[in-house]
C-alpha cells in the first residue's frame, strides 16, 4: 500500500479498516482474554515478527502475550498486553487492545497507513483465563494446541490514496487504459480500410479485423475489472470475479484465434491461394479447438487460487500444443518462402519476410525477458513491488506489435485480390525463362498425365499409314 501523499494519484487517507466479529464461550467467570489487533508494516515487521506459512498465510511468532507469570516476575506490567521485548512495547505499533467479555462482540477499528510498502493486520488473542485441555490446566497449551478458543469472523478493507486496489496492482489500471486507446486507434485505421475497400476484401483481411476486435473488447473487460475493483474493493478471487472470468476467457480466444490465423498465412492463406484445403483447415480448427479447451481450463484453475501452484499438471497440454503451432508455423513460412522464391513472386516474397522478420524479434524479445525474469526473481535484478505489473504487461504489447504489422502489411487495398488471385508478371528474359523451368517442372505430372492419354488413344486409332493400308 501507498502511504497518505506518496501514491502516484489520489489524495484520501490511506486507511485500513477491520469490521470483524468475535464468538466465544462465556462460561467461564469475568473476561475470557483480550484480542490484540496490531497493524504491521515496513517499519515495525522486525519487532513484532512473523513468517509465512506454506498455504502462504502469514502467523505472528510465539510468546507475544504477557501472562500472570511474566507479571509476577516483572517481564511486564499487564495480563493481556502484546510483549515485544524489554526495552520495546506495543507503543511501537498500531495496536487495539479488545477486552472480551460478551459473546459476540462486533470489533471496527481503523487504522492509517503511514509507510509504505507491504501491510498486514494481526490478530493476537491473549488468554485471562486458564483452559483446560486434555485434562491440563495450561492456557498456553490450550492457545497453541488445542482449538481456537475465539471464533472471529469479518472483514478487512485496505484503501489507498486512490482507491481500493493494491500497490502491485495499481499500475495496470493505466497501463489497461492506454492499450485500450491503442486497440482503438488500431480498430479505426483498419476500419477505414475495410470501408474503403469492401468489394475486394480477402477471407484474411475479415480475419484480421476480427482479431483486433477480440482484442479490443478483451482489453476493455481487463480495464473495466481494475476500475470495478479499484471502486468496490471486490477482490479478484477467489471465487473468481466475473469481469475476471470474461477477461481470461476473450484472453484465451483470442491466443486461439491469432494461432491459427499465423498458421494459415504461413501456410499462404490470402496471399500465396485464396483458400486452404479442406482437410488443413479442419485440422487448424481441431488444434485450435484443443488449445481453447485446455489453455482456458488452466488459466481458470491458475486464476482462481489465491496462492497458484508453480507446477501445475494442467500446463503441459498448453505447452504441448504451443509447440506444435510453433513448428507448423516455422515449417509452413518456410515452405511458402522458397515456393515464392522458385516462382520469382518478389511482391509477395516481401510480404513475408517482413512477417518473418517481426516473428524473429519477437522471438529474441522473449528470450531476453525471459533471462531478466529469471534474473529477477533470483534477485539479481531489483524490481519494487510499483514496477512489477511492467512483467505481466510484456506479452500484451508484444502481442499488439505483432497485430500491428500484420494488420500493415496485409491492410485492405484495391489490389487486395491481386495477392491471392494472380502472379507476378516477370520482368526479363531470364526471369520468364526460370519461371517457365518451374511451371514445366511442378506441371511434370500433367505431363505425364496427357503423354499416357495420347498413348491410349493411339493404340485405339489408327494413323494415317494405317488408314492407307487398310484402303488398299
Amino acid at each position: 500500500m501507498y502511504a497518505t501523499g506518496d501514491a502516484p494519484t489520489g489524495s484520501e487517507t490511506a486507511m485500513i479498516s477491520v469490521n470483524t466479529a468475535a464468538t466465544f464461550d462465556e462460561s467461564s467467570t469475568g473476561a475470557l482474554g483480550v484480542l490484540n489487533i496490531a497493524h504491521i508494516d515496513e517499519s515495525n515487521k522486525d519487532i513484532i515478527g512473523y513468517e509465512k506459512t506454506p498455504a502462504g498465510d502469514s502467523i505472528t511468532k510465539r510468546g507475544l502475550c504477557c501472562d500472570a507469570q511474566m507479571k509476577s516476575v516483572g517481564t511486564c506490567e499487564n495480563v493481556g498486553q502484546l510483549y515485544l521485548g524489554v526495552d520495546l512495547d506495543a507503543k511501537v505499533l498500531q495496536n487495539r487492545a479488545f477486552t472480551l467479555a460478551a459473546s459476540p462482540m462486533s470489533i471496527s477499528h481503523t487504522m492509517e497507513v503511514k509507510t509504505t510498502g507491504d501491510q498486514l493486520v494481526a490478530f493476537i488473542f491473549c488468554p485471562l483465563v486458564e483452559f483446560k485441555c486434555g485434562g491440563v490446566e495450561s492456557s498456553e497449551s490450550c492457545v497453541e494446541n488445542g482449538p481456537d478458543p475465539v471464533d472471529i469472523t469479518g472483514s478487512l478493507s485496505f484503501q489507498n490514496p486512490y482507491g481500493y486496489l493494491s500497490g502491485k496492482s495499481f499500475g495496470f489500471f493505466p497501463f489497461y487504459a492506454g492499450m485500450v486507446l491503442l486497440y482503438l486507434v488500431l480498430l479505426i485505421f483498419f476500419l477505414v480500410q475495410v470501408i474503403r475497400h469492401i468489394k475486394v476484401l480477402l477471407w484474411l483481411q475479415y480475419c484480421i479485423f476480427g482479431l483486433i476486435c477480440l482484442g479490443f473488447v478483451e482489453v476493455c473487460a481487463w480495464f473495466f475489472m481494475y476500475f470495478q475493483l479499484n471502486t468496490s474493493g471486490d477482490a479478484v478471487c477467489c471465487p473468481l470475479n466475473r469481469w475476471a472470468v470474461v477477461a481470461v476467457l476473450l484472453n484465451v480466444a483470442k491466443r486461439t484465434v491469432s494461432r491459427c490465423l499465423l498458421i494459415a498465412i504461413c501456410l499462404g492463406f490470402g496471399v500465396v491461394r485464396p483458400k486452404l484445403p479442406i482437410r488443413t483447415t479442419a485440422l487448424i480448427g481441431l488444434l485450435g479447438a484443443s488449445f481453447f479447451g485446455f489453455a482456458t481450463y488452466a488459466d481458470i484453475r491458475i486464476n482462481s487460487d489465491a496462492t497458484p501452484k508453480d507446477n501445475d499438471y494442467w500446463t503441459l497440454p498448453v505447452t504441448t500444443l504451443d509447440m506444435i503451432f510453433v513448428v507448423w508455423t516455422y515449417h509452413g513460412l518456410t515452405q511458402v518462402q522458397l515456393e515464392l522464391e522458385r516462382l520469382k513472386q518478389s511482391v509477395k516474397l516481401k510480404m513475408y519476410i517482413k512477417l518473418k522478420s517481426v516473428l524473429l524479434m519477437f522471438v529474441a524479445l522473449w528470450m531476453v525477458f525471459a533471462v531478466v525474469t529469471i534474473l529477477i526473481a533470483k534477485e539479481y535484478v531489483p524490481l519494487t513491488w510499483p514496477h512489477q505489473w511492467i512483467l505481466h504487461s510484456f506479452w500484451h504489447i508484444a502481442y499488439f506489435t505483432i497485430l500491428m504489422a500484420a494488420s500493415i502489411t496485409w491492410r485492405p487495398s484495391p489490389q487486395s485480390q491481386e495477392y491471392a488471385y494472380s502472379f507476378q508478371i516477370p520482368s526479363s528474359a531470364e526471369e520468364a525463362e526460370a519461371y517457365e523451368m518451374d511451371i514445366t517442372t511442378d506441371t511434370a505430372i500433367s505431363d505425364t498425365n496427357i503423354e499416357m492419354t495420347t498413348t491410349k488413344r493411339d493404340t485405339l486409332a489408327p494413323d494415317d499409314d494405317d488408314m492407307d493400308n487398310v484402303k488398299v
